[in-house]
């Protein structure tokens, strides 16, 4: 692969890219509910089924599912995840290759991505949102080369990318229907040859997709239900609008998309079908702010060409920016800080030492852009990205600690039945789906108020142990001593970003 990087400056980003991986392989202590979502269908996989009540696509989970025997699961999510961003850089850089971009441009592309804050912190989680952004930075890179030579050979394999994009997102759809419309309204003027390669596109796709749906009916998927739980108001649109704003680990990003608009709207123009995807995706994160930042995911890296061009453009010149300039800049900087103080967005910062250091290297990288210094501006703000990432990633590292600490003990040294209040699927991978203990059970019980965890409702249940926790509800109390049928064996707690999380194991006297 270094063969591919030509460039001795690439080369070096790469080696960096891919020590901050390594470095971070493991610096989790434990994945997000629907990672261990996605590692049960694995194992259902493995089985010879899927499972009905899960609505995610099943390719991630079928590439889970290739692990060697005796491997754990998590060790095995984790290093593919870790495979596929070593691709989504290879791949990047080729892409990038495809653009009338500087050298110097093309590294700093290049930068923007290793230490993305988004990219980075969704790079070492087992989900499949960097798998379905490696599909999708693949897909455009053979729609871009082959662009003036599409042959139907090539059509069909573009739609069956788009297919294997649909079986790992639902956001494959928006893919499909980018390079869609792309191809209808591309240059040219023969609208019938037009309209072939797209149904040729369409035929690609079906052909790989067509089996999962003769299997599991996409229409009917849970996804669909999920929007019209959501309260919509001016807060979630303040929330997508500053989220946006600041995906790029430094807060100048948006005045360069505005001061070269004109060649913006070049590049639009150059680009439809990526350009109807970015806006696809962009709506798709006002509809479902609930995944905010990770639904940016997708989208980051071709925002992160047009960046690096006005870039290099600006720092072309010698001359000093304008007062009005620096006065946007500076707005962009007070915006940053004055959301991060009333809306306490997780991926921008929220540990106070480092959004300090954060502000004070933004006005260092201010003062870069004022004078045009190119050197101080990349050093500047790949500092700035690299603090900023890193403090997401530390931010979270520890989440569902006592969680997993409990599940541990219970495999390790009990029997039964447990019953866990815990909602985000981290006990039942560990008590049912992980295959380490087959003497013990696990069964979802809410137990966040005196009523749930009742001798009535736990004898119902048939539980051995009680496992309760405030991981989902840091307001709840509990100890054993408030009945007189638990007895408390074992506590796991811990100090999590300022907040005390604990996970208790109780022995349920059933007399």
């Amino acid at each position: 692969m270094l063969k591919k990087i030509t460039s001795n400056s690439a080369i070096l980003i790469f080696i960096v890219f891919v020590l901050v991986h390594l470095a971070l392989f493991n610096i989790n202590f434990a994945e997000w509910g629907d990672s261990y979502r996605i590692l049960r269908a694995s194992e259902f996989i493995r089985g010879g089924s899927y499972p009905d009540d899960e609505k995610r696509q099943p390719a991630f989970s079928l590439l889970l599912a290739l692990r060697p025997s005796g491997v754990d699961q998590i060790f095995w999510g984790r290093l593919e995840m870790f495979l596929f961003s070593v691709l989504l850089f290879w791949y990047f850089y080729k892409l990038l290759k495809l653009y009338p971009l500087s050298e110097r441009a093309r590294d700093l592309a290049l930068w923007l991505m290793v230490f993305n804050p988004v990219l980075l912190y969704w790079s070492i989680r087992i989900m499949a949102d960097v798998p379905f952004t490696l599909l999708v930075v693949i897909t455009f890179y053979y729609y871009k080369k082959w662009q003036d030579s599409l042959t139907w050979t090539k059509l069909l394999l573009l739609g069956g990318l788009i297919g294997v994009a649909v079986l790992t997102r639902f956001e494959g759809y928006i893919l499909g229907f980018s390079l869609g419309l792309g191809l209808l309204l591309g240059e040219g003027k023969n609208v019938s040859l037009k309209i072939k390669r797209a149904l040729v596109l369409v035929t690609g796709f079906i052909i790989l997709t067509l089996p999962w749906f003769l299997f599991r009916n996409p229409i009917r998927s849970m996804y669909f239900e999920e929007p019209a739980r959501r309260v919509y108001d001016l807060k979630m649109v303040i929330i997508y609008l500053v989220s946006s704003m600041y995906l790029f680990g430094f807060t100048s990003a948006c005045f360069f998309f505005y001061k070269y608009k004109a060649k913006l709207a070049v590049l639009i123009k150059e680009n439809v079908a990526m350009t109807i995807f970015v806006v696809l995706e962009l709506l798709l994160a006002l509809l479902w702010p609930a995944a905010i930042p990770r639904l940016f995911t997708p989208m980051i890296l071709f925002l992160t060409i047009p960046l690096s061009m006005f870039l290099d453009e600006h720092f072309k010149s010698r001359q000093g920016s304008a007062n009005h300039d620096i006065y946007f800049l500076a707005g962009l900087l007070l915006t940053f800080v004055i959301a991060q103080y009333f809306l306490k967005l997780q991926f921008l910062v929220l540990i106070k030492s480092l959004l300090l250091l954060v502000v004070f290297i933004q006005i260092l990288n201010i003062l870069a852009i004022k004078q045009r210094n190119y050197t101080f501006f990349q050093a500047t703000l790949v500092i700035s990205a690299m603090v900023w990432s890193l403090s997401t990633i530390w931010l979270h590292k520890d989440i569902f600690k006592a969680v997993v600490e409990a599940n541990k003990y219970a495999l390790k040294e009990l029997s039964g039945t447990v019953v866990y209040n815990d909602v985000s699927s981290v006990s039942d991978w560990y008590l049912n789906q992980s295959g380490q203990n087959g003497n013990i059970r696990g069964i979802y019980l809410n137990m966040d108020n005196r009523e749930g965890r009742s001798l009535k409702n736990l004898q119902e249940k048939q539980a051995d142990y009680v496992m309760i926790t405030n991981e989902h509800n840091t307001s709840m109390e509990f100890s054993a001593d408030e009945v007189g049928y638990l007895e408390q064996i074992k506590e796991f707690r811990y100090t999590i970003r300022g907040k005390q999380f604990f996970t208790k194991i109780m022995e349920f006297s059933k007399k």
